[in-house]
């Protein structure tokens, strides 16, 4: 392989390649590295992850460095910091290694944990630096007095200085964030991610949810997210339980697609709410998986605290569904409240059930939203070609500055 000259860049990251096990959870390094690598790269990463659903065969020209500690990681509070510093350090040395064996031309941070060390090696062997943020939670944030001190690690990796910065715009606003801690914004690219199109206009919703084990005569909620707090999950599973109480001729079942540290809270929270028999948790699906349940769902419902542009409603909006979403950030900018989905106010939580039960009697309703929010997909969004092609022509024009 050294005998061909290949262009070659070291990501250095603190996420793995798929955040729930593989093709499960967010596409988006996924995507970028096998794009680099499909563009010519030799592709080096170096992750702080060794995990039974890791991947390591994501493209022949990438080869992956792995290392963890798992003991670092058992607070997220307390022990920030000291899994923040150990990264950096072996993240390093795995980094010097690689660069003296190989001519490095570009350095890649990849998210928070990432930019530091990334930087550092840039540095030292004098290369052109990308860095790159996948949104931030600290615009919201900005009223505790204290914030620069509880995200310092954000607040750090932000401030360093990039030949190239990629910010993800999910709704968090971080284009802003950037701004207000002074980076130089001609530098930035605010760039929303790419989009999977999972519409198959030929599937059988029926022998699907025989397949699965759902009576064909349900009417299908869906939830996609990585099962954290501030997902806010239980908005929906409430709202459910309102519908079932109150309106039983209904029949309804909500799928909740997703792993992560609240599932356990949220299936208790099902049991006690004795639903069971209407929730189905499916835990993290590969994408081949995900695809079928897009199809069959009648509506999308997405209630995060901080914003609801995630990948999941993008994919939902392409896929012609029926969107109820939380305003929050930017996702105003996508939800046109009655036009591509229905936008609700934190003070019209309340009406969820009768939004679900209105749009479930009124499918014409239903149908007209999910049209519109897919008129709005395929103008304005990028698929993942799109977006990676975007990312390189960038690169490479760097890379002969």
């Amino acid at each position: 392989m050294d005998k061909i000259k290949y262009k070659k860049i070291l990501f250095i990251s603190g996420l793995d390649i798929w955040s729930m096990g593989q093709q499960k959870g967010a596409p988006s390094l996924s995507n970028t590295l096998r794009g680099y690598a499909e563009d010519g790269w030799c592709v080096f990463f170096i992750t702080g992850n060794e995990n039974v659903k890791s991947i390591d065969n994501i493209h022949e020209n990438v080869k992956i460095y792995r290392f963890d500690a798992k003991w670092a990681k058992l607070n997220r509070y307390f022990m920030k910091s000291i899994w923040w510093l150990y990264f950096q350090i072996v993240a390093f040395f795995i980094g010097l290694k690689v660069c003296l064996r190989e001519e490095i031309d570009m350095f890649y941070g990849y998210e928070v944990t990432g930019v530091p060390v990334a930087k550092l090696l840039s540095i030292l062997f004098h290369k052109p630096f990308i860095s790159r943020f996948q949104g931030t939670k600290t615009y919201f944030h900005l009223k505790d007095h204290f914030w620069r001190f509880r995200h310092w690690d954000e607040v750090l990796s932000m401030k360093i200085k990039s030949d190239l910065v990629i910010m993800t715009n999910d709704g968090t606003q971080g284009d802003l964030m950037l701004n207000i801690i002074g980076k130089d914004m001609s530098k930035v690219k605010f760039w929303m991610n790419g989009v999977e199109n999972f519409l198959d206009v030929n599937f059988n919703k029926k022998e699907f949810k025989k397949s699965i084990g759902i009576d064909p005569g349900e009417k299908i909620l869906l939830s996609v997210s990585r099962l954290e707090k501030w997902k806010r999950v239980d908005r929906t599973i409430v709202a459910v339980s309102d519908i079932i109480k109150n309106h039983r001729q209904l029949k309804i079942r909500l799928i909740i697609i997703g792993d992560g540290e609240e599932k356990r809270n949220l299936e208790e929270m099902v049991r006690n709410l004795k639903i069971d028999d209407y929730v189905t948790f499916t835990g993290a699906l590969a994408h081949a998986e995900l695809k079928n349940y897009y199809n069959a769902a009648d509506i999308f419902i997405s209630l995060y605290d901080i914003s609801n542009v995630g990948n999941p409603l993008l994919e939902a909006m392409k896929c012609s569904k029926c969107v109820i979403a939380l305003q929050g950030g930017d996702t105003d900018k996508l939800i046109q409240n009655d036009d591509t989905g229905i936008l609700l106010k934190y003070s019209e939580l309340r009406e969820l059930p009768s939004i679900i039960i209105r749009l479930l009697e009124n499918s014409k309703d239903m149908q007209r939203l999910g049209n519109k929010a897919k008129i709005y997909a395929d103008k304005y969004f990028w698929t993942w070609q799109e977006r990676i092609r975007a990312e390189l022509v960038n690169v490479n024009r760097l890379l002969h500055t």
